[in-house]
């Protein structure tokens, strides 16, 4: 199927998505989804495990080893929660790590300051509907995909669970209509109070764009973090050294199925790939 420009006819509305507000210029995406990122990194990693990867929690890599001829042999790293140290051989040390790619001891690649916060709400409605399957079901907004609003970039979707989700902010692009959310704001140290204040008002613009989904939803909590995004915006991927290769991107979700495969390829084959040329982490020390 193709995309499609709705019009503002509540049928086009009901036909595609429910509990959408018809508003205009709404271009529709049927071949686009979503995924929840803990339960897609947790099949992953299982799947991982039983090719053999193992995985070391709590430890930190602080620094790069190599021979006396500068060649990369692997990684020294401390465990978090001690003074404990080790040596792990490499051949090749590939740094997968987001945000963590700025350290110095990974190679130092250059990425913005870009943190930001989502919201987390539960409508009693769908609650009920998924775990008592009450008759209410006609009542129950669930959202089917992803709604993003590109002029304040407030985005809201809706997990399996029924866990309602928002995020974005006039931070990202503004415009004349824009909504004051305070996605970009660092909320790391802040007050509960604070946090629950700003998921709100991440969800209340939210709410222009899917009302119905969230006109019973009650706030649950927030979430916040870093983004993962080099200096220039754009995908860092590549050797930054030989031996030392890192991969980075803020759409690591949706490009990690294409990048695992062209990453491995270029490592494994000793090849590079065209269509990678532009975003090489040496742009940054030309």
């Amino acid at each position: 199927p193709s995309a499609a420009f709705l019009t503002d006819d509540n049928s086009d509305y009901e036909n595609k998505e429910v509990g959408v507000k018809a508003v205009e210029n709404v271009y529709y995406f049927p071949d686009e989804g979503q995924v929840d990122p803990a339960k897609a990194v947790h099949k992953m990693r299982k799947e991982a495990e039983e090719l053999g990867v193992r995985f070391l929690g709590k430890v930190d890599v602080t620094e790069i080893l190599r021979d006396s001829k500068g060649y990369i042999t692997g990684v020294m790293t401390k465990s978090m929660d001690g003074d404990e140290s080790n040596v792990l051989k490499a051949d090749e040390v590939v740094v997968a790590g987001g945000v963590g790619a700025a350290a110095k001891a990974l190679g130092g690649l250059p990425m913005m300051n870009h943190p930001g916060t989502l919201a987390y709400a539960r409508s009693l409605s769908s609650s009920s509907h998924r775990s008592n399957n009450s008759k209410d079901q006609q009542n129950v907004h669930e959202l089917n995909r992803i709604l993003v609003d590109t002029v304040t970039q407030s985005h809201v979707l809706c997990r399996e669970d029924g866990m309602l989700v928002a995020g974005g902010g006039v931070l990202q692009v503004g415009g004349t209509s824009a909504v004051e959310t305070p996605s970009t704001t660092d909320t790391v140290g802040t007050s509960d109070a604070l946090r629950e204040s700003l998921g709100k008002q991440l969800l209340k613009a939210a709410s222009r764009l899917a009302p119905d989904a969230l006109k019973h939803a009650s706030f649950v909590s927030t979430t916040e973090g870093r983004r993962p995004i080099p200096l220039d915006g754009y995908p860092a991927v590549g050797y930054i050294e030989p031996g030392l290769y890192v991969v980075v991107t803020h759409s690591g979700m949706t490009l990690s199925p294409l990048l695992g495969n062209i990453v491995a390829g270029e490592i494994e084959k000793c090849v590079s790939c065209d269509i990678l040329e532009k975003y090489r982490p040496t742009r940054f020390h030309t």
